[in-house]
């Protein structure tokens, strides 16, 4: 496999936010020592989003907690950084290297939709504190946390689509037909710990997708992306009230993070595939996922012939193959496959295809 790269070192800021939520409130006397950690990933949420001009509740707990950039795994988009979030594990130690993947033995694209047992390993946090006899809940579509037949099922999971809290007991399919606002989400949540200590998760996750999608369609310092940013901080900020209003503030704590942040593309730095080989030499189209990655799977003997091609055209892209990818990480996600390394601003596509946002 060859995968192209762009350069992102100015999508590896991320943000990383841990709060012990409001201390000094006081917890009623009858309020039980049980204690549940929130952990919301907000997908594609730069750092240097937070201020306390456009996000004063992000802001307020960064002051009030602890607070530091988080420099993702490779490649940095969402697939392989939820994973590794979830586990620990670095990509090439826990399968998931990248959006989209080939399987050269099935002669697909694995699904991270549905569970392959070969695909993704380790055990994810949620699976960890079933195991040891705990809860652990999932809002929204964090990667792994639906699939029914995983060893790693967390106790209960909320799709979106979902305007109220269902039986707690049952895991569910994700539902993408109607997805949840933010402000309801926030409700939801509280809900969720708002209940019965024998029941309260230990640990909840909740996954939060719209700031990553507004940016891909409309920019990245778009005023869609702003005011999705703003929606975002104030669900931020209703869930840390509702957590005072019912004095669960000691006995809760937030993790916020991001998988990645995001860049404007340069309409001059779109990479067309078509222009530097042909696409009829690959087992299957890119696998791109219009990210910094494009995997190339090139039919047998056409490797170096394509490589060569990548290595001699002038563009913002940069080919690897896997011995040479070392001096990029430390832990290089896929050490079987081809590389290439298109510049920052740039993106891999093929020439056929639309633009992508």
């Amino acid at each position: 496999m060859i995968l192209v790269l762009r350069n992102v070192r100015n999508l590896t800021a991320l943000l990383l936010l841990l709060r012990f939520v409001t201390p000094g409130i006081a917890a009623q006397a009858t309020q039980p020592e049980k204690h549940t950690v929130v952990v919301i990933l907000l997908d594609g949420f730069r750092s240097n989003i937070v201020n306390a001009e456009s996000t004063p509740n992000l802001a307020r707990l960064a002051k009030a907690g602890v607070t530091g950039p988080m420099i993702p795994v490779w490649p940095s988009v969402s697939a392989p950084n939820h994973w590794a979030l979830a586990t620990g594990l670095y990509p090439e130690h826990n399968g998931v290297i990248n959006n989209g993947v080939y399987n050269p033995a099935t002669g697909k694209l694995i699904d991270w939709e549905k569970y392959e047992p070969d695909a993704a390993t380790g055990e994810p946090i949620w699976g960890a504190v079933v195991r040891q006899g705990g809860i652990a809940g999932a809002v929204g579509g964090w990667l792994g946390v639906h699939l029914r037949d995983a060893p790693y099922r967390p106790s209960f999971y909320v799709p979106y689509g979902v305007e109220h809290v269902p039986d707690l007991s049952v895991a569910r399919s994700p539902d993408s037909s109607m997805m949840i606002g933010p402000d309801n989400r926030a409700a939801m949540v509280l809900d969720i710990l708002d209940q019965d200590p024998a029941t309260r998760p230990n640990l909840l996750t909740l996954y939060c997708d719209e700031v990553d999608g507004v940016q891909h369609e409309h920019g990245v310092h778009s005023p869609q992306a702003n005011k999705t940013i703003t929606q975002i901080d104030s669900m931020i900020g209703k869930l840390v009230d509702g957590l005072a209003e019912r004095h669960l503030a000691d006995k809760v704590d937030i993790v916020i993070l991001a998988d990645h942040g995001q860049t404007d593309i340069l309409p001059d730095h779109l990479i067309y595939l078509n222009d530097l080989f042909d696409l009829n030499q690959l087992v299957t189209a890119p696998v791109s996922d219009y990210g910094p990655v494009v995997g190339l799977w090139p039919k047998p003997g056409m490797e170096e012939e394509i490589y060569t091609k990548l290595k001699s055209a002038n563009g913002h892209f940069h080919p690897y193959k896997p011995e040479e990818f070392c001096p990029l990480q430390q832990h290089p996600s896929a050490r079987s496959q081809h590389l290439g390394h298109p510049d920052e601003d740039a993106e891999s596509i093929p020439r056929s295809t639309q633009n992508p946002p």
